[in-house]
């Protein structure tokens, strides 16, 4: 590279580097919308930061509250520190901003980048987009992930080069930490980049399956470190697909069949769906940016396919409303950018007015809220509420929550009221109980704070246990028990 071209491409990043840090500053000084996603991430990074087991159990017991954004979390607050700053929104701003810069990289030229600029602010007015950007939520790192994914597949469709097949295929396995829309999207995707290099490799066999072993390894050792993981620190290898199971236990196969595909088109939305079509309709068979199109496409389509499953089973499907307006806004990009005007002037205009019709749609029509499909926290009673309770007989007892939800909400990384735990076994709660009061909060069983139907919290809450006493119900159905097998030191058979 000569001296030219060396300074030129400095110049060009640097202009990149200003750009970055100009969106991050336009996006600080925008209003974001608060989410409960993101009080459980920073819940669990206040435990792990003091030590506490169960901001261990959650970080990678729970396929809802993935370990992938609450360690972007946990680094965002060490970065924001110094700087006195909200680490749930710079990690936000930081991940909108990476997120439009690659996007923005898929333009060639200048004149491509400028059309495709006014294209991205139009995109952003359409209803669902704009209330994925508008929520701060941790899952917003998935973001720039899926722009690298979909960056370097264009660009490894165009030119063949091995780099980017192995950045493309190193980003999406990062996606197999981001739960299960994250593992669905990079599923589709290495199948995809599977099929192309059947298609396209013309080296010997050998070589084609070496560079299919090459792409699914990282995928693959995601997976590995989530069972790992979950085997060193919940004892079970198999401890998040088991509380998957417990979910589908609780309904039954026709149940779910019939509202997974009852929400199928709701949890869609207009503007991914004129996306899909207008990319499909501007980017002409055999074009390489259609490859990259189409390969998103079914990676978004299988999002859309969790996120109904997930919701027929009372899970939040994390990161999947973000992943959806992110693969959108790529699509649309990728349809501006490769459109051919002179050939095909018809087809283009007609994908550009269905992404017209895609973004009017989103507002007579809109989607799922992304801040409403995670909210829990509304009807629960205040914590100053709870501890009077139990204060009135039983002065500085605790009391026991269980799951990821109901322990993010009476989060007390110093156990010094509340005790939290991912699981719940029976034993452990009663050895506890025989060395001091122990209470028992639970939410209702609405599928908000833990799948509808799930034991053994289901059945307490209807049936009880002959251990348990119910001290207190709540009119919005949270109840708290107290365990009626009593320490010896605290028996009141002592004072007669």
């Amino acid at each position: 590279m000569t001296t030219s071209e060396t300074k030129s491409a400095t110049q060009k990043r640097s202009l990149w580097l200003l750009a970055f840090a100009g969106l991050v500053l336009a996006r600080l000084a925008l209003p974001f919308l608060a989410s409960d996603t993101m009080r459980v991430h920073a819940a669990v990074v206040d435990s792990l930061m003091t030590g506490h087991n169960w901001g261990r159990q959650a970080l990678v017991g729970t396929l809802e509250y993935p370990i992938l954004p609450t360690l972007a979390l946990l680094l965002a607050r060490v970065a924001a520190a110094p700087l006195r700053m909200d680490s749930g929104l710079l990690l936000t701003a930081v991940c909108q901003a990476w997120t439009i810069l690659y996007v923005l990289r898929l333009a060639a030229t200048a004149r491509q980048r400028l059309l495709l600029a006014a294209g991205l602010l139009l995109a952003l007015a359409s209803g669902d987009v704009f209330d994925a950007f508008a929520t701060a939520d941790p899952n917003w790192v998935l973001a720039p992930l899926l722009g690298a994914v979909l960056y370097h597949l264009a660009l490894w469709h165009r030119g063949r080069d091995l780099r980017d097949a192995v950045l493309a295929a190193a980003n999406t396995g990062v996606l197999a930490l981001a739960g299960p829309a994250g593992i669905v999207l990079g599923l589709a995707v290495l199948v995809g980049m599977g099929q192309f290099i059947d298609r396209s490799a013309a080296g010997p066999r050998e070589e084609r399956n070496g560079l299919k072993w090459l792409i699914w390894t990282p995928f693959c050792y995601g997976l590995l470190l989530l069972f790992l993981w979950n085997w060193l620190i919940m004892d079970s290898p198999f401890f998040l697909l088991g509380r998957l199971f417990e979910a589908m236990h609780g309904k039954s196969t026709g149940s779910v069949i019939e509202y997974a595909f009852r929400a199928l088109g709701g949890e869609l939305g207009w503007f991914p769906l004129a996306a899909m079509f207008a990319a499909s309709l501007c980017l002409h068979p055999g074009q390489p940016r259609r490859v990259s199109a189409s390969s998103l496409t079914v990676g978004l389509l299988a999002v859309v396919a969790m996120r109904a499953l997930c919701a027929s089973l009372s899970l939040y499907p994390s990161g999947g409303g973000i992943l959806l307006a992110v693969g959108a806004l790529g699509l649309a990009g990728l349809a501006l950018t490769g459109a051919d005007w002179q050939d095909h002037r018809a087809r283009v205009a007609l994908g550009l007015g269905v992404l017209l019709a895609g973004i009017a749609a989103s507002h007579v029509a809109p989607a799922h809220a992304l801040a409403d499909e995670a909210r829990f926290a509304e009807n629960a009673p205040p914590r100053a509420e709870i501890e009077a309770c139990i204060d009135q007989y039983w002065p500085n007892s605790r009391v026991a929550v269980y799951g990821i939800r109901p322990a993010a909400l009476y989060h007390d990384p110093y156990e010094r009221r509340f005790v939290a735990r991912i699981d719940f076994h029976e034993g452990l709660f009663l050895d506890q109980a025989r060395d001091e009061i122990m209470h028992l909060l639970l939410p209702p069983d609405d599928g908000l704070h833990y799948p509808q139907g799930m034991e053994p919290f289901s059945r307490i809450a209807t049936e009880g246990k002959p251990w348990l006493l119910l001290e207190k119900t709540w009119p919005s159905g949270w109840q708290l028990w107290r365990c009626v097998i009593a320490p010896t030191r605290h028996s009141r058979l002592e004072e007669l």
